[in-house]
């Protein structure tokens, strides 16, 4: 594994972890559906993109987002219900990547 490359906490409880991602503490975005946040709850609680996400970002836009899929994908494999949802997480990340391609540039 490079040091950019996007991967799932092994032996995830996805009950376990519904119940936190789905309490009032959690909940930050009115507009997302609750598999939705579950989604972001596994991105940013159970993977290890928010330690790599500034050197995955500095990287061209087909490799970070192939990166992305394929974490979206290992989630959906969790729970096939969250297909849909982990699409639309997907074409939200894909909007964001200019910008935190910028970003990116000012983190070493």
């Amino acid at each position: 594994m490079n040091d950019t490359e996007l991967q799932l906490a092994p032996n995830v409880d996805l009950k376990t972890i519904k119940n936190q991602a789905l309490s009032p503490k959690q909940l930050n975005y009115a507009s997302y559906s609750k598999d939705q946040d579950i989604i972001y709850f596994l991105i940013h609680n159970y993977s290890n993109y928010e330690e790599i996400m500034w050197s995955l970002y500095k990287k061209e836009k087909d490799y970070v987002l192939s990166q992305l899929k394929n974490l979206l994908f290992e989630i959906s494999k969790l729970d096939k219900r969250l297909t849909w949802d982990c699409q639309i997480v997907y074409e939200r990340y894909k909007k964001a990547y200019k910008l935190k391609h910028s970003k990116s540039t000012w983190v070493n």
